[in-house]
């Protein structure tokens, strides 16, 4: 006979596994339950508790990715300072807001002043070269209704009024600037991460703490999600258009292949 022990294999059924409860997961699950509120959800994390990693507020900058002081969103290219990828964050953002204000009105969220406040954005430069750019990304940005407010300053007294720990001690025949806007906000990812797993828990959402997953298989109609998130969202946007351009001097209604040739 053999001394072997068959165990049995406990299978859990679930709708949707979320892996990691960090803002991702608890941000994909609050969509979820909004689009398709009869769908079982379940959240594995390998650590102790939520947002002890990359939304961590010690770990994740608190400008809210908003490229209101992100030098790195406005590359200069060519001579010109590109702010595609400013503008494209920008609204990414405001559309979060939009989304935990709705959140927040039907009470998903609790409390804003937990996750998100109001604080000054500002960008410094140092040096002939940074100034020159700061100064032309200030004009391209400053003139965009997504980024208001925004001032720009190389006076050694205005830097000293707004940076002024800097300030201390610093030889100024090094040319500085600063551009800022006190429109900008701190995030605090990490509690908007607990304000929406709080909210799923207590949806029927089971967390579960100290669960690494090793591996994972695909064992859904991915198709049944995107109509959904199509249908309900503005992730895609179908609409009419009437293409009627001049044509040796006389309007025409064009066809794509028309327009393209």
């Amino acid at each position: 006979m053999s001394s072997a022990k068959k165990t049995a294999q406990v299978v859990d059924e679930v709708d949707v596994a979320l892996i990691g409860a960090g803002t991702m997961s608890a941000t994909l699950g609050a969509m979820i339950r909004e689009l398709e509120p009869s769908w079982t959800q379940m959240v594995f994390e390998r650590l102790d508790g939520p947002a002890l990693e990359s939304s961590s507020p010690w770990n994740n900058a608190g400008t809210g990715h908003s490229a209101l002081c992100e030098l790195n969103y406005t590359p200069e290219k060519n001579g010109r300072i590109d702010i595609s990828k400013a503008l494209g964050i920008n609204e990414k953002f405001q559309k979060s807001r939009q989304f935990w204000s709705h959140q927040l009105n039907n009470g998903i969220l609790t409390d804003p002043s937990e996750f998100i406040n109001p604080v000054p954005h500002v960008s410094f430069a140092q040096g002939e070269i940074q100034v020159d750019y700061l100064k032309r990304r200030y004009d391209v940005l400053s003139e965009k209704h997504m980024f208001p407010g925004m001032q720009f300053s190389a006076d050694d007294s205005v830097f000293a009024e707004k940076l002024p720990l800097m300030a201390q001690g610093r030889d100024f025949s090094n040319k500085v600037a600063i551009s800022w806007t006190d429109a900008g906000t701190d995030v605090n990812f990490g509690a908007l991460t607990k304000q929406f797993l709080t909210a799923a828990k207590a949806s029927g959402t089971e967390i579960r703490y100290g669960h690494e997953v090793i591996d994972i298989k695909r064992d859904a109609n991915s198709g049944v999600v995107l109509n959904k998130l199509y249908k309900m969202t503005a992730l895609q946007s179908s609409f009419g258009v009437n293409n009627i351009a001049l044509v040796k001097g006389r309007p025409q209604l064009l066809n794509l292949r028309d327009l393209i040739e």
